[in-house]
């Protein structure tokens, strides 16, 4: 499975929020439609990638998984375990 940076195609940060990625998304799905290009196969599928981009990152689950370190296997933050500062009384 090819990795898609689903941020880059829709041309926003990964910090972006919800309002931006709708926007993002809108004015590319304008641009690129099939109805608005007809019989154009590039920007056919520039949209389905551009859908594809918009399910993701506008469901915040999903969401979540695009981001390293966030319910990943493999790309997962390790937290240390608690230690109590009382152990180190003398």
């Amino acid at each position: 499975m090819e990795f898609k940076d689903y941020y880059a195609v829709l041309g926003v940060a990964k910090t972006a929020t919800e309002k931006e990625i709708k926007q993002a998304f809108r004015k590319l799905a304008r641009k690129h439609h099939p109805d608005v290009n007809p019989g154009d196969k590039a920007a056919e599928s520039r949209f389905k990638e551009l859908t594809a981009a918009n399910e993701v990152l506008s469901d915040p689950a999903k969401r979540r998984k695009t981001l390293p370190g966030r319910n990943s296997t493999e790309n997962s933050y390790r937290v240390a375990p608690y230690i109590s500062p009382r152990l180190f009384r003398s």
